[in-house]
């Protein structure tokens, strides 16, 4: 599970994930004929050789995806890219705030 928090305090150093305000599950995706379940799965038959690059590839397909949580602005394109997340968090909240904190900059 992937999860995001965008608000800023110490009152929660270390938020669980049903405390965050964007949360989803990591994409189900196939890498080289591989699902991603069996990737991870250590009892597989995947050779530990081609799972350590699978497991890159893994890597380097989510930190784009984890950039985009970085802020408002990145959650609103990750959301136009994956509209499938729409159903997880509701979007106008995340629409809301960013009006808001226009809203503020002008004052």
């Amino acid at each position: 599970n992937l999860a995001a928090l965008l608000r800023k305090g110490d009152d929660l150093l270390f938020p669980k994930e049903y405390q965050c305000d964007i949360r989803m599950r990591f994409p189900i995706m196939e890498i080289e004929g591989y699902s991603t379940q069996m990737i991870l799965d250590l009892e597989s038959t995947i050779d530990e050789q081609l799972r350590s690059r699978l497991i890159e590839s893994i890597i380097d397909i989510s930190i784009p995806i984890l950039q985009k949580l970085e802020s408002i602005d990145g959650i609103i394109e990750l959301y136009g890219e994956k509209p499938e997340l729409n159903n997880i968090y509701p979007f106008s909240s995340i629409l809301y705030r960013k009006e808001m904190n226009n809203k503020l900059k002008t004052i």
